[in-house]
């Protein structure tokens, strides 16, 4: 691949209780369009979210655009557009404050 990855993962492990969502996961993606692809359950969601720092992996490490995810991750979210997969309204919180605490 050529040019400088805009998103690393380096032996990322996610596990939830006794489910291991991801396992020891490289990977290198070049500036461009990207598609991620996978059957149900194979991490993918998993995957974007520890990206974006809202899950925080058992082991290994990650950057996005240069940033690394575990020291910087409301600089990613500030520069990533994330649609959750489910509704992910907070209640008793407006739109403004929504957004301001995602980062």
């Amino acid at each position: 691949m050529s040019g400088e990855a805009v998103v690393q993962l380096d032996d990322v492990t996610v596990i939830y209780g006794k489910n291991r969502a991801l396992q020891n996961v490289n990977a290198r993606f070049a500036p461009g369009a990207v598609g991620l692809l996978g059957p149900n359950g194979a991490g993918k969601s998993t995957m974007l979210k520890a990206l974006l720092g809202f899950v925080k992996p058992t082991q290994g490490g990650m950057s996005v655009l240069g940033l690394d995810v575990a020291a910087r991750p409301l600089e990613i979210r500030a520069r990533i557009g994330y649609m959750p997969e489910s509704d992910a309204h907070i209640p008793g919180m407006n739109a403004v404050t929504f957004v301001a605490y995602c980062g």
